[in-house]
């Protein structure tokens, strides 16, 4: 396990705002990251007796009366969700950054059973990897929360290259939506090359930014990417030839607010159990239950998208003989669902 402690000061925050909590994916049932460091502070004094000589660990909460005016779970996590969204923060917790934005991807909140309360930060990048989240028996109220991220998918030239994808990213983010340049997340633009049955070849450029640097509520977000790339092809510059063979991004699929597993997707829903590793973000604005949720070979389908990708919905009918068993002479018998099975 490794663990980075912050020695510095606590930080001070001189006026709050309670955080938007549409920038935030929290999740309750977890508070801990398994595998990746973190910078802890305390948010309460430690342990000490008092008069009688008992042991009180959850005196002077820093975010009293910035915050809240007693110490509440939901309170803590909007004072360490301000903390993370600031570079100058970060900062004075030993979290630096070379550009305006704050490293900070998401923390850990626990308020241990003795009452006291911590947080850790994390700077990992959370976009596409697996994540093992755990819950270490802290009181209700610990969770861990990761920044929200709003995704831009769409088509572009089958020629274009992957710096040219990174390029063409960062000038539709700082240029034509004028949104902060490092609010765009440079390690998830992404390149796709797919070829069809008839051996045509296309692209898909998809990349992501953190809604908490971005000014806008997602609603006017997602009206500023239409905006502009209804505008797709006026205009000289190079970045815009590059999209001139671009097609509308989707906005039920291809543009939103990014889903993800940790805000308790329901797989009880699917007769199915929860995955004990995830990645913080699903890859679309909706999860499909297969990022959320554990395989189980009894999972009853009906057709082939019911299934994990590479499996198909097997429909085939039991044997002859156990049908006639079972059905007697029925000369045909229409199964209505079947099982996943590996193509």
């Amino acid at each position: 396990l490794l663990l980075i402690l912050a020695l510095a000061n606590l930080p001070v925050i001189s006026s709050f705002t309670i955080p938007d909590q549409e920038n935030w994916k929290c999740d309750s049932s977890v508070n801990f990251v398994d595998g990746i460091s973190y910078n802890q502070i305390s948010l309460t004094d430690g342990c000490m007796p008092d008069a009688s000589g008992t042991m009180v660990c959850d005196a002077n909460p820093v975010y009293v009366p910035l915050v809240a005016p007693f110490h509440t779970t939901d309170s803590a996590t909007h004072y360490c969700q301000s903390l993370c969204s600031s570079a100058e923060e970060m900062a004075n917790i030993g979290l630096t950054s070379s550009t305006s934005c704050s490293p900070c991807t998401g923390f850990f909140f626990q308020r241990h059973t003795n009452g006291h309360e911590i947080c850790g930060f994390y700077t990992a990048d959370m976009n596409d990897q697996y994540l093992e989240f755990s819950n270490h028996g802290h009181d209700d109220g610990s969770r861990v929360c990761v920044k929200s991220k709003f995704q831009i998918a769409f088509t572009v030239p089958s020629a274009m290259t992957e710096e040219e994808s990174h390029l063409v990213s960062q000038h539709i983010v700082a240029n034509e939506l004028a949104w902060p340049d490092c609010s765009l997340n440079e390690e998830f633009t992404v390149l796709t090359t797919t070829t069809t049955d008839d051996s045509t070849t296309s692209q898909t450029l998809k990349f992501r930014v953190d809604t908490a640097s971005v000014p806008l509520a997602s609603s006017d977000m997602l009206d500023a990417v239409h905006d502009f790339f209804g505008l797709i092809g006026v205009g000289g510059g190079h970045h815009l030839r590059l999209l001139q063979d671009t097609s509308l991004p989707d906005t039920e699929s291809d543009v939103g607010i990014v889903d993800s597993c940790l805000e308790g997707y329901d797989c009880e829903a699917f007769n199915l159990s929860p995955k004990n590793e995830v990645s913080s973000y699903c890859e679309g604005v909706e999860c499909d239950k297969w990022e959320c949720c554990s395989f189980d070979p009894d999972f009853e389908c009906e057709i082939d998208e019911d299934c994990p990708q590479d499996y198909k919905c097997d429909k085939s009918p039991p044997p002859s003989s156990l049908r006639r068993k079972l059905f007697g002479n029925l000369a045909s018998l229409e199964i209505a669902t079947g099982r996943c099975t590996q193509e």
